[in-house]
Order: C-alpha cells, then sequence, then structure tokens
C-alpha cells in the first residue's frame, strides 16, 4: 500500500466542463515514488487499456496512459518534494514561465482535490496570487 498525500482531478475534468473529447487527468502526490509494478495494478484494476508510458519514470515521478471505456486517462505519482521544488523555481520568474509550465501551473490552481485537500489548498495558494492569468488547460 503506498500512502498518498493529496490525489487531484486536473484538466477539463477537474474544472468541471469535460466534454465527449475529454481525458482524464488523476494526479496522486506522495512522499516516495512507488514501483512501477503499481502502475500496471493501478491500471488492471480498473481495467485499463493499451497503456502508454510518456516519460520515462524518474525518482520523483512516474506515470501512463491508458484507454478506460474508450476515454483516454492518465495517472501519475509525483513527489510532494518535486511539486514544491517545481512550485519554487516557477513562481520566482513567473514572466518566463512558457506552455507545458503554464499548464502546471493552471492544473494545480484549477484541479479538483479528491484528497490532501490541505496539502492542495497550500499549493493552490501560491500560484493564485501571481501577476499573471494562467491560461485554461487544453
Amino acid at each position: 500500500m503506498i500512502p498518498v498525500r493529496a490525489a487531484l482531478l486536473a484538466g477539463s475534468a477537474g474544472r468541471g466542463n469535460a466534454d465527449r473529447f475529454s481525458d482524464i487527468d488523476l494526479l496522486l502526490y506522495v512522499d516516495r515514488v512507488p514501483p512501477l509494478e503499481l502502475l500496471d495494478q493501478v491500471r488492471d484494476a480498473v481495467g485499463g487499456l493499451d497503456p502508454l508510458r510518456r516519460y520515462e519514470p524518474t525518482e520523483s515521478a512516474i506515470g501512463e496512459e491508458f484507454s478506460l471505456e474508450r476515454v483516454r486517462t492518465e495517472v501519475s505519482f509525483t513527489t510532494v518534494g518535486r511539486i514544491e521544488w517545481q512550485l519554487d523555481q516557477l513562481l520566482v520568474e513567473l514572466d518566463e514561465v512558457v506552455s507545458p509550465r503554464q499548464k502546471f501551473l493552471a492544473g494545480i490552481n484549477e484541479g479538483l482535490p479528491l484528497h490532501g485537500e490541505e496539502l492542495i489548498a497550500a499549493w493552490q495558494a501560491r500560484v493564485r496570487p501571481t501577476r499573471i492569468e494562467l491560461p485554461h488547460a487544453v
């Protein structure tokens, strides 16, 4: 069992404006990245098909996409430390932030917390007082 500190439903599903073309982005925040085999177990447990890993696993993040009842679904595990580091880096020189980093910030800002509301609320508070308007993720 991997202790999940927080879970965030991001993108259009988290904003509540998903349509038939939308995907699902489930972001899970942990202290330590679980073994890669856990992604297989998650996908199998929900009946996901056609897995695709879009990036190489690291010590701070793993994730994959799969089809879930014909809806493209992304599940990722990222360490809380990595998110804190990214926020520290991005919010220092926000004027120079470009997509996909803006998408990262918008995802935190607009996402729907499913677990660990206090942790995600703290991240959202860090993102919201910024000087630029964050674009809506596509």
